[in-house]
């Protein structure tokens, strides 16, 4: 498809060249509504936006598209292949970050270069973060730097471009963080204080299962079987923005799990579906009907971002140690190492995809094997009698 600007008696038309069904050639005109005389510039810029809205219909992408409106296109694309929570994520990402930042730069798809991925994921490190001007981590750039290779692979795709910029972009390096986490005693006294608040028992559930946030708030009744005895993890609640998302899947295959249920946790379940049948005779026909387990009174969802805060208060108003509610599934996996669990245990307990995820988060944690490796090491080789004794001879 083409078209030209063409004067037809005072006024300026863009003439569209198409083919028909049976592929004869056809001209559309198109007003502009502009004089012929002294608008020849703004009817070029209509020109080419015509151009580009046909093309777009026909599935092609005009050269001269810039990378930020590629993505929007890839966007628009994603959304009918991936669930809602993965859109979700990358839409808020490309539109808060990505989009607007390659909007000024006005670069086209067909121009974007390492040098200019690299300048913006260098730019966001040292100030990316758009509520406190800080930088970002190499984890969150981590997803940025994903976006862009899917919405090059799509390029790429369509061949609109050959080479991939994004193959020598380099992230900052990680920063090893100190991993936060409450003993069984810290854990006690935890519970001992919020034994009367209202998220209690999510917040034991979490630690007790090891969960996320968004596994537990995503716990539903038809999760919990009490004649045989099983919790199974297979849904997912998170916050986008503002809102409040539900997934009926979880966030890996192996995510997708199923813990036995003691007499003590199919207690706490037991207390938790009385607790809702009291609550929905006490609001009537204002009750939101729902299966999830974790909500208010009325049946309307927690969001999640409320209970890690809630969670955070729990803690400063009793005067414990502030950690994340993230937190509580380290703790978890502290315990089970420091009770002789293995890697591959707490592996299979978390939900990890593979466990040398378990091994870079916990390896540290555990102490007890690598002190079981120091005894036999010690016990093979007498290191006693070849140290000086206190006088500074050779033991014999």
């Amino acid at each position: 498809m083409s078209a030209t600007v063409q004067p037809k008696g005072n006024k300026l038309y863009i003439v569209v060249d198409l083919k028909d069904e049976n592929n004869k050639r056809k001209q559309k005109w198109i007003p502009t509504g502009l004089s012929r005389y002294g608008n020849q510039r703004r009817a070029e810029e209509m020109r080419k936006e015509i151009e580009r809205e046909y093309d777009l219909k026909k599935g092609l992408i005009p050269t001269n598209i810039t990378f930020a409106e590629f993505i929007k296109i890839w966007l628009e694309d994603k959304k009918k292949e991936i669930d809602i929570i993965t859109y979700r994520g990358y839409e808020n990402l490309a539109e808060a970050q990505i989009i607007p930042y390659f909007e000024k730069k006005k670069i086209r798809l067909t121009d974007v270069t390492y040098q200019d991925l690299q300048k913006y994921i260098d730019e966001k490190s040292k100030k990316g973060n758009l509520r406190t001007g800080a930088g970002l981590s190499p984890k969150t750039l981590k997803s940025h730097l994903n976006i862009f290779r899917l919405v090059f692979k799509e390029a790429k795709k369509r061949k609109f471009i050959f080479d991939d910029p994004c193959e020598f972009v380099k992230l900052p390096k990680a920063q090893k963080k100190e991993m936060n986490f409450y003993n069984a005693e810290e854990l006690n006294t935890l519970f001992e204080a919020i034994k009367d608040e209202r998220l209690f028992l999510l917040i034991f559930v979490i630690l007790h299962f090891g969960l996320r946030r968004s596994e537990a708030l995503g716990l539903k009744w038809d999760a919990v079987d009490f004649k045989n005895n099983k919790l199974t993890i297979k849904h997912t609640v998170v916050t986008y923005g503002n809102k409040v998302e539900k997934k009926d899947s979880t966030k890996t295959d192996s995510s997708y799990r199923v813990y036995p249920l003691s007499e003590e946790m199919k207690m706490v379940f037991q207390i938790l579906k009385e607790q809702e049948e009291r609550e929905r005779a006490i609001c009537k026909g204002d009750y939101i009907e729902n299966d999830y387990i974790f909500k208010w009174p009325d049946g309307h969802l927690y969001d999640p971002d409320w209970v890690s805060k809630k969670f955070k208060d729990y803690l400063i108003e009793n005067n414990l140690p502030v950690i994340r509610l993230h937190d509580l599934r380290h703790s978890c996996a502290s315990l089970l190492l420091a009770n002789d669990f293995q890697m591959y245990d707490v592996k299979e307990w978390l939900g990890h995809s593979g466990i040398q995820i378990t091994i870079d988060i916990y390896g540290h944690l555990d102490t007890k094997r690598k002190n079981k490796a120091q005894e036999s090491i010690q016990n093979s080789v007498n290191v006693r009698s070849f140290l000086p004794d206190s006088t500074g001879n050779m033991a014999v």
